[in-house]
């Protein structure tokens, strides 16, 4: 097992929800705070793509759909779907475009030629993954009826899982995370069963898992420890105890956070609420 973790070892050190380090350095580029003059609905959706990939990540230039964001998806799949973005917007279409399209254009493709080496790194993958379903929730919550149905039928797939019962527990996560796409623990049940069942390689797991993490989160923690516990249960072992760490992780990470909110406050004596 340690064999097959290996490649991810080298790419990139798994830093979970504390990472407090730089995993990349964004290619120089121009400004693209600026909308173009033309009308143009291409030229316009150029703008807006260019301005995602500067203000969040190269990744943004996928358009991936809101229903594939937030699935479990392969390293393979990012990839794919990056090329893809990057060949749509490769700047020869716009040869003939007014002088603002060429140079947005220009500016955008040489961003995302900045970005393919990083692409390798599924650390990185899972950071810009992170920030695009931050940035691009899922639609609002579900009413109260759908959400419970939605948190019962992840309690019954966590319980199944927990049995190895994995195919009966990935169709009971899938319809939790159906019902109710902001629901943690089914993600994970997702995950992991597709680790168990050989649908999901180590590498692309650990990725996903990777980008369910949100810093601070108050329940960051305890989908680490279901995550860790899902994982063992699988007998994925290496992977569960780096899972471990992230657990730690997020748990000091929400205790800074709720440190920060009973910090006083400059100036008189108040307490931040």
């Amino acid at each position: 097992m340690s064999a097959r973790l290996e490649p991810f070892a080298e790419d990139a050190h798994l830093t979970g929800a504390m990472s407090e380090h730089v995993l990349i350095e964004e290619p120089t580029a121009p400004d693209f705070g600026w909308a173009l003059a033309q009308d143009d609905a291409e030229h316009q959706r150029l703008a807006h793509v260019a301005r995602r990939c500067q203000e969040l990540n190269p990744l943004a230039a996928a358009e991936l759909s809101m229903e594939t964001l937030h699935a479990p998806i392969t390293g393979e799949q990012l990839v794919t779907a990056f090329y893809r973005g990057a060949a749509r917007w490769r700047a020869e279409r716009f040869s003939r475009g007014s002088p603002e399209a060429q140079r947005l254009a220009v500016g955008l493709a040489e961003l995302l030629a900045g970005a393919r080496e990083s692409l390798r790194f599924p650390t990185i993958l899972a950071q810009w993954l992170r920030e695009l379903r931050l940035y691009c929730p899922p639609p609002s919550p579900p009413g109260d009826a759908a959400r419970a149905t939605a948190i019962g039928l992840a309690r019954q797939a966590i319980d199944l899982a927990r049995g190895a019962r994995w195919a009966e527990a990935q169709a009971l996560a899938d319809r939790s995370a159906t019902l109710h796409p902001r629901l943690p623990r089914a993600r994970v049940v997702q995950i992991v069963t597709a680790l168990a069942l050989g649908q999901m390689s180590l590498v692309d797991g650990a990725l996903n898992l990777q980008a369910l993490a949100v810093r601070g989160n108050e329940e960051a923690s305890a989908v680490w420890r279901l995550a860790g516990e899902l994982l063992r249960v699988a007998k994925l072992h290496s992977l569960a105890e780096r899972l471990a760490v992230d657990a730690r992780r997020a748990e000091e990470d929400a205790e800074i956070s709720a440190g920060a909110e009973m910090r006083p406050a400059r100036g008189p004596a108040r307490w931040v609420k």
